[in-house]
């Protein structure tokens, strides 16, 4: 019979085999692993194993041929769905961590088959060719429509301790977005933020719930606004803000930022009643231009790790904003 080898990297040590395996068969059902397992179809350094055998860096596993045609024609399947490729920008990367430019109008993760999402992007064009198991990936969220850093795991360790981090707020978000009116002074928001339900499954909002911290699936959420200049779009006046926030909750600076007066101009999900006009139609402009990082930590990252602004979003504020002296971040 014959078999195709698979040789463990330093990602796949201490995994469960079987847990291997599911990445080597994707679709396949447990119980034919388990089966495959126990018919000696499937072998580590050549020797019958059980499915909760904890492989270690260096180890061959051998899975008969026969096994794989129908995942290799599955793939093969997948990959020609590929309508095209987009390229990401990169700005900062180790062995660990990687930071990348998120553009806009793509979804960090969705939910149909047939959208490009920046999670399959990554798997694509970042995997480990050494790792069976292990497959690059965001370790946080934007929304579709808002752009600037975000990390990607390139090590199991590295996104332990990363997701880890961003859990316990030791990692600090800066982003800034143009709001609509006059913010005169930094503001600090504290609300309890809950999900809306729509009968459109594909749109979801968010709102502020009426009585904060007492009703039953609700989220405290926490801003700071800072106005770092002011403008004029349409005849009407708008602020560039700078928000740093301490939650990380859903959709939580555009409902926080129009729930206390200022929507994100053009955010029509969010109260706005303005339209962006720019050459791809933003929908409001909102990046996540910076994260701050312990300098203590075990990942060798910088302290902070900016991401340059989106075109389209730098030219808008040349246009619009009044005496601005170019500073982004307080």
């Amino acid at each position: 019979m014959d078999f195709t080898d698979f040789k463990t990297g330093t990602n796949d040590s201490g995994r469960r085999l079987d847990k291997i395996l599911k990445h080597i068969f994707q679709d396949t059902h447990t119980t034919n692993i388990y089966a495959a397992i126990r018919k000696k179809l499937i072998k580590v350094n050549g020797l019958k194993t059980s499915a909760d055998y904890q492989v270690t860096e260096g180890d061959v596993i051998s899975v008969a041929k026969f096994l794989l045609e129908h995942t290799y024609q599955d793939e093969t399947r997948k990959k020609t769905q590929v309508k095209h490729q987009i390229i990401l920008q990169t700005i900062f990367k180790n062995q660990h961590i990687l930071i990348i430019n998120k553009p806009y109008g793509i979804n960090v993760h969705s939910s149909k088959s047939e959208e490009t999402d920046i999670a399959s992007i990554i798997a694509r064009q970042y995997r480990d060719s050494s790792s069976i198991s292990f497959t690059p990936a965001p370790l946080h969220r934007l929304d579709k429509y808002t752009t600037g850093v975000l990390a990607v795991s390139q090590t199991h360790e590295g996104a332990v301790w990363f997701s880890s981090a961003i859990a316990s707020h030791e990692i600090k978000k800066t982003y800034i977005g143009i709001a609509e009116g006059i913010l005169n002074e930094r503001v600090s928001w504290e609300d309890s933020i809950e999900n809306k339900h729509h009968v459109n499954k594909s749109f979801h909002t968010v709102s502020i719930a009426e009585s904060p911290f007492t009703i039953c699936n609700t989220k405290k959420s926490i801003t700071h606004a800072t106005p770092l200049a002011y403008g004029v779009y349409k005849g009407k006046p708008i602020t560039l803000v700078q928000y740093n926030i301490e939650t990380g909750r859903k959709h939580q600076i555009r409902i926080q930022t129009s729930t206390h007066g200022h929507p994100l101009l053009g955010d029509s999900a969010y109260n706005s009643l303005m339209c962006i006009n720019t050459p791809i139609s933003y929908s409001f402009f909102l990046h996540a231009i910076q994260i701050s990082i312990p300098k203590e930590n075990p990942l060798s990252l910088p302290c902070t790790i900016k991401a340059p602004l989106p075109e389209e979003f730098e030219t808008f504020m040349q246009f619009s904003l009044l005496k601005w002296d170019k500073k982004l971040i307080i």
